[in-house]
Order: C-alpha cells, then sequence, then structure tokens
C-alpha cells in the first residue's frame, strides 16, 4: 500500500560516472561479511482468530529476510506463542519483531490505561491454544523483557501501535494518534530498547537490508523506507524522557500506519551490534569450481567429467521494488534533509541516476557500483555543482548497468522538494498564564519561513480542535515569525477571546508555496508543571519524576506519593538546571497493594501564589 508503481522503458546503454559525493554507496548482499557473532532477530507471531495463517506466513518471511542478511534467528509462533516462551527467546536479542493483535490505549475499550494488558503483545494463554484465545501482556511486561542493549523492537500489523485505530473505526486525531505511539512505546522503551517502530501495512522485513546495511540513524531507516514524507509529525515523547516520537501518516489527518519512538539518532551498527569494518559492501559471487566424479575403479568403463559451468550473467539487471518518500526537505535543520530511494536489484550492476526537474533538465547524474539484492542510494537534494535545487517537483531516473555492460529497464519515481518552514520552536516550553501574576504568562512560538509563502498557524488541543488561529492563509514573505501566545482560544466573535483549560496543545504551521504545503507540529503545555514519570513500577523499585515548572520557585517543589492503602508520603525534589526551572525527584516504592499511585507536586511561586500538578503510575 506504501509502495507506488513506476513505468518501465528501455533504456540506452549509460556510460560509467564517478561517485557523486551526496549518493551513499548501497546496502550489502546477503554475501557481505557480518560481526563475528551474528546479531541475534526473534520474530513472535501471536493468534489473530481466522487471519492467523497470513500472519503466520509474514512471520515466516519476515524470518527469512533477517536469515538473508547473516542473523540469528529465533521465531516463536502461534500455538506455541506464549509469554514464557517469549520472554525467554527475547533475552539478548538484537532485534524484536511481533505481529498480532494489538491492543493500546487511548482506546474505545477502557477510559484509563491498563498497563498489564495494554501496549504489549497478544499472545497464547498456553501452547497449544486454538487462534482465536488471547492473553494480552501489557507494557508492565514488556518493561521485564531482557533486550540486548539499544535493542530494535518493531510492531508489524497491529492496531493502535502506530497511531492507527481497527479496521472500520474512525481515524484517530493526530494528537490521539500521538498518544497512541507514546504510549504504545513507553514499555518496551522502559525495558531497555533504543527505538520502538510501528508499521501497520508494510512487511517488517523491508527494513532488514537498511538495518544491516552501512550505518545510519534509526529515524534515517525509517523513512528510507516506505515513507510518505507529507505530513510529518515530530514531537517529544510525554511517557519517556528524552525520547522523541516521529510519525509519518498518509496525510494530516488520516493513515496513521508508520510511526518511530526513541532515541531517533540511534545507529543502526549500534542496534545490530557490529563495527562499521564488518558492514563490508557485497560481492559478486565467484563461479564454483568444476566439479567431476571420482576416478572409477580397475577395468571400470570410464565415466565422463560432470562440470559445472561458470555462472553468467544472462541479461540485462532488473530493477523493482523502488521506493521514496514523496516528500522531503532539505533545509539544513537535521529533519527529512535527504531523500533515500530502496530498491531490489536482480543482479550486480551501476546504478545510474538522473535527478530531472520540472523544465526536464538533468540537475544531477550520478552512478553507483551496488551489489544484487536490497540496497538503498541517497539524494541530497543537492544539483552537480553542490547547491540545493528549487522546491518543487523532481523526477529521479534509475538505470541499472550489468557486469556484462547491458542496460536494464529504467524506474521513474516522482519526490518533491519542499523547505519553506524550518525551526518550529515554542519557547518557553511550559508557560501558565492562568495564575494571572504576570510571570510566564506567555510563550513564543516561532518558526522561520525561507520563501515566501500562504501560511496558517493555529493552535490544536489534544483532541485535535482547534481553539486559536493565528495566521488564515495569510501571504508571508520569507523571515523569522513569531506568535506571542498567552494562552486563550478564540472567542465566539472575531477578536474576542476565551480562557482556555490547562493542558497540552500543539502548535500547528502550514506553509503552501507553487511547489506544494508543507505541515509541522510543535508541543507546548500550559501547565504549572510538566511531569515526566515511568508509567508503571514494582515495590522496592527507585523511580524519578523530571519535574519542569513553569515559573521560578521559592523553593524546591515537593513530591508526594499516595500508595493504595498506606499514608501518603513526600520527598523534595533537586535543581537540575541552572535556571533553576528543572527539577528531579527520586523515591523508592514502599511494599503495598497493586493499583494507581498517585504523584501531586506543589510549590510556591516567587509571586507567593501556591501551585499543584499531578500525574500518576501503576504498582505492579
Amino acid at each position: 500500500m506504501h509502495r507506488r508503481s513506476f513505468a518501465i522503458v528501455v533504456a540506452a546503454v549509460l556510460g560509467a560516472a564517478l561517485l557523486g559525493p551526496a549518493l551513499a554507496a548501497a546496502h550489502p548482499s546477503s554475501s557481505a561479511a557480518r560481526a563475528a557473532t551474528p546479531p541475534k532477530v526473534v520474530v513472535v507471531v501471536g493468534p489473530v482468530g481466522s487471519l492467523t495463517d497470513s500472519f503466520l506466513q509474514w512471520g515466516a518471511s519476515i524470518a527469512q529476510d533477517a536469515a538473508a542478511q547473516g542473523a540469528q534467528v529465533v521465531t516463536v509462533f502461534h500455538p506455541d506463542a506464549t509469554w514464557a516462551a517469549v520472554s525467554a527467546a527475547a533475552v539478548g536479542a538484537n532485534v524484536l519483531v511481533y505481529i498480532g493483535h494489538g491492543n493500546g490505549w487511548p482506546s474505545p475499550y477502557t477510559s484509563v490505561l491498563m498497563p498489564d494488558r495494554q501496549d504489549g503483545m497478544g499472545l497464547d494463554p498456553v501452547a497449544g491454544a486454538s487462534d482465536g484465545s488471547v492473553q494480552y501482556y501489557g507494557e508492565l511486561s514488556m518493561e521485564t523483557l531482557h533486550l540486548a542493549p539499544g535493542a530494535l523492537v518493531i510492531l508489524n500489523h497491529l492496531c493502535y501501535a502506530s497511531g492507527n485505530s481497527e479496521p472500520g473505526n474512525p481515524e484517530p486525531t493526530p494528537a490521539v494518534a500521538i498518544q497512541r505511539v507514546d504510549d504504545f512505546a513507553a514499555g518496551f522503551l522502559a525495558g531497555g530498547a533504543s527505538a520502538v517502530l510501528a508499521v501497520g501495512l508494510q512487511d517488517a522485513g523491508e527494513f532488514f537490508p537498511g538495518l544491516f546495511g552501512p550505518p545510519e540513524t534509526l529515524d534515517q531507516l525509517f523513512m528510507s523506507t516506505g515513507a510518505n514524507g507529507t505530513a510529518p509529525i515530530t514531537v517529544p515523547s510525554v511517557r519517556t524522557p528524552g525520547a522523541q516520537l516521529h510519525l509519518d501518516p498518509e496525510t494530516a489527518t488520516s493513515g496513521f500506519y508508520r510511526s518511530i519512538a526513541g532515541n531517533l539518532s540511534t545507529l543502526t551498527s549500534a542496534v545490530i551490534g557490529a563495527g562499521t569494518a564488518s558492514l563490508q559492501p557485497g560481492t559478486v559471487v565467484q563461479p564454483p569450481a568444476p566439479v567431476t566424479t571420482p576416478s572409477p575403479a580397475p577395468g571400470a568403463t570410464p565415466t565422463p567429467p560432470v562440470v559445472v559451468a561458470p555462472l553468467v550473467q544472462p541479461g540485462p539487471p532488473v530493477l523493482t521494488s523502488v521506493t521514496a518518500p514523496a516528500v522531503f526537505t532539505p533545509n539544513g535543520d537535521g529533519v527529512g534533509d535527504t531523500l533515500p530511494i530502496a530498491y531490489d536489484l536482480s543482479a550486480p550492476a551501476t546504478l545510474a541516476a538522473s535527478v530531472v526537474s520540472g523544465t526536464g533538465q538533468v540537475v544531477r547524474y550520478m552512478a553507483v557500483p551496488v551489489a544484487a539484492g536490497a540496497g538503498r542510494i541517497t539524494w541530497d537534494g543537492t544539483n552537480d555543482a553542490g547547491v540545493v535545487v528549487p522546491d518543487g517537483a523532481y523526477a529521479i531516473r534509475l538505470t541499472p548497468v550489468g557486469l556484462n555492460g547491458l542496460a536494464g529497464g529504467t524506474v521513474q519515481l516522482s519526490a518533491r522538494v519542499l523547505t519553506a518552514i524550518k525551526g518550529a520552536r515554542a519557547v518557553p516550553a511550559v508557560f501558565y498564564p492562568l495564575d494571572h501574576d504576570g510571570i510566564a504568562d506567555r510563550t513564543s512560538l516561532s518558526m522561520t519561513l525561507t520563501q515566501p509563502a500562504t501560511v496558517t498557524w493555529t493552535v490544536e488541543d489534544m483532541h485535535g480542535r482547534t481553539v486559536r488561529t493565528f495566521w488564515r492563509d495569510q501571504v508571508s514573505p520569507a523571515g523569522t515569525w513569531t506568535a506571542p501566545w498567552n494562552g486563550t482560544g478564540d472567542g465566539a466573535t472575531p477578536g474576542t477571546y476565551v480562557a482556555l483549560p490547562a493542558g497540552e496543545y500543539l502548535s500547528v504551521i502550514s506553509a503552501t508555496t507553487p511547489a506544494g504545503t508543507i505541515l509541522t507540529r510543535t508541543a507546548v503545555w500550559m501547565l504549572p508543571f510538566r511531569l515526566v514519570a515511568a508509567a508503571a513500577a514494582s515495590p522496592g523499585q527507585t523511580v524519578s519524576v523530571t519535574i519542569l515548572s513553569a515559573e521560578p520557585l521559592r523553593a524546591a517543589p515537593r513530591l508526594t506519593v499516595i500508595q493504595p492503602g498506606l499514608s501518603a508520603y513526600a520527598v523534595t525534589a533537586t535543581r537540575t538546571s541552572a535556571n533553576g526551572l528543572a527539577f528531579r525527584a527520586v523515591f523508592r516504592l514502599r511494599a503495598g497493594s497493586a493499583g494507581p499511585v498517585s504523584l501531586r507536586v506543589a510549590g510556591t511561586e516567587l509571586s507567593g501564589r501556591f501551585v499543584t500538578a499531578a500525574t500518576s503510575l501503576v504498582l505492579r
């Protein structure tokens, strides 16, 4: 569903050219040299009723794709995919792939997050169970997986995990999709994974050539394989301090089938545990040595030797499965700055790439020797002079030229360069005007337009509703623009404003130029404190709560912990920033009944006003 169809035409043999610095070498084939200890990949397939056979076929194919890259693959498939079997197999896994039912949150079935059964896996309750019997193990269980350090978790064909809804249910709002991705990743990240990649429609096996190829970041891997790139959402995680979320929906409001969450700058080489020196380019298969029969016994009739003919490439190479994001943004802000082009090739070849502008001019030509199999090349958006090309639509024509000199068919795909918006920010990200003390009572939303554009700039609440409009189809010149926001929303009549409740909001900016429309979203919190804590913990476990204050305080805030059936106890937070706005409270959970634990932060602002905020975690 994410792949495009491309016209194939007869191509002339292309002359050799120097490798352009902006075109990365293709991924190695399965014959590439690997690390001495092969990475461990675990593939889990849970029961999914009438779809189980299809899911089992997907799982087998993914396992084969991983093995083809040199991985040690362990499969745990229905009807033997019990929690005991999965948790035992997952020990030391560099990559964990789960295919099955997804039970996430926010959900239409529960009003609160249930970490014991949501945002994890749906497995067999006992070995040999029917495909209609599912037992859910939630994020609390995922935290206990003993994966290899920096492991990658891939969630494939699930509901909720990438932000999507169940089939037949309404599309989620972007805010709900963001929360689903954040929640579904939280347990795996708490368990030590570096990132959680969720794809609802793609095959997880498509990511293995890139994962085992030349080192790149996990975000680059995510965007190099089947990306839409039309309406990216990049926001910090609420559930996991320091983590980032990157959603790649099909449109700005629908098709939430691709996401990645975690430390997106982690290198693929760190995930698979291989140094870059072990990731060698694929080599051409050498012809086998002639094979002859043994010498005949004395007196026997000699048998003519059987000779295996050398392998000869019989015809031109065939280029298939060519994919790339529809949009990329080479504006130097570190997000979406390159266009990764993934492909599959039937034989070793030199891959000639021509980038053609809308006027038919070839602005960039490159040629790269590549191995057979799945691979990837990258365009950084520059022309042959090293200058970033103007915004607009470009055609990329790829022609493989075989070792025998024959050229295969040319495959063409389209990509759009859009660079109108960069550097969207909210400073401060936490502010609180509801106390009316004149301190931290507004935030400055800002962005830079690199060129004139028609801009719509709004604020949305976490239900996807537009609550404030700054610009509506406003024609703006290039430059840096700011929108001071005091936390009020649009009133019933133009020019009137109403107070909005405390909570999290999104600054949403779209800029339209003749080349197309680019969209960004930036999170901002209108709260006295933003609290970041784990979703669940066990008795005796040390819990750390990050406290970001909107205003300077007279003293460090106090965190009160209320466990079920126990008296409340409190700890004083410690300042962690020079500006006095960031704190950390650390405490050890006491033995007691399982259930929700209330965390209440209280402090006194410089004005003397007493302010509080609360969150919770689950004691398992």
